[in-house]
């Protein structure tokens, strides 16, 4: 009886697979993706794009708090007596910190985005490799070259449609006393209610801010995501469209003309407030 209950035992002990022999199998990769290996793939795109993106706006809302404190810190702390004493022009002066609130920050979060897929694609699992290139995809399928290219270009597009936000900025950081972020942020939506109870529309508003809009939509327009199925082996996987197009919008011109008018304003607010410093 006792000889039977061990066989038994060893029979049924010999069913199980221990956790190394587990994990060797090809766990999770084998049991969850096995004839859905595209699917992987379809999944890595959209993390690159999401990090991506995640990078360029966390970027984008630290520019926001430079810009808007730039020229107030300046002359609430003195520090631009410093400036002014310096062999340097207001037109350098004020063009410096315009270029690092926008050019600077812009290129920063393009450095950080290809580094941070440079890097991704390097410490991709080895099991999912595998997995890959034992049905015929591979991380190679990726268009990496383009991703640089078109990653540069739609970086290029918010400088120039965000240029006048930039200036905005800066215009209330020369002008204001204190807060000058409750005031920047603030001032448009007093405005709104404004519009709104007076007219019964905030289109006017609607229509200033329509930039922001319109690159969310172009995003999201060249954010190449199609079905899972429609990935396969071998074949490029683009993971955005091309953003050159739009640079040469009426847009573009608009955008550039608003800027001038703030930067002219913004200008002669800073000599304005240097005397009363």
């Amino acid at each position: 009886m006792m000889f039977g209950l061990m066989m038994i035992g060893n029979d049924e002990d010999d069913e199980w697979l221990s956790p190394r022999e587990f994990m060797n199998f090809g766990w999770p990769a084998h049991y969850f993706l096995k004839g859905r290996e595209g699917l992987l793939l379809y999944g890595w795109a959209h993390m690159l794009r999401g990090a991506l993106a995640a990078i360029n706006l966390s970027l984008i809302f630290l520019a926001l708090f430079y810009l808007v404190d730039s020229l107030y810190k300046e002359r609430s702390d003195r520090s631009t007596l410093f400036y002014r004493s310096l062999p340097v022009s207001d037109n350098i002066l004020l063009l410096s910190k315009l270029t690092v609130g926008t050019a600077g920050f812009l290129m920063l979060s393009y450095l950080l985005g290809v580094v941070w897929v440079l890097f991704s694609q390097l410490v991709f699992p080895a099991e999912f490799s595998r997995l890959l290139e034992g049905n015929g995809f591979s991380l190679s399928q990726l268009a990496l070259w383009d991703l640089v290219g078109d990653w540069f270009t739609f970086h290029l597009l918010q400088l120039l449609w965000m240029l006048p936000f930039a200036l905005y900025l800066l215009f209330i950081s020369a002008i204001v006393r204190s807060r000058p972020l409750l005031i920047a942020l603030g001032a448009p939506f007093l405005l709104a209610l404004l519009l709104r109870f007076s007219i019964g529309t905030v289109e006017p508003i609607a229509a200033l801010l329509s930039n922001f809009e319109s690159l969310g939509d172009v995003l999201l327009t060249e954010w190449r995501g199609g079905p899972p199925q429609a990935i396969h082996p071998g074949e490029t996987v683009e993971l955005f469209g091309g953003f050159g197009s739009y640079i040469f919008q009426v847009r573009t011109l608009i955008s550039i003309l608003a800027a001038s008018g703030l930067a002219i304003g913004t200008r002669l607010a800073y000599r304005r407030n240097f005397s009363t410093s």
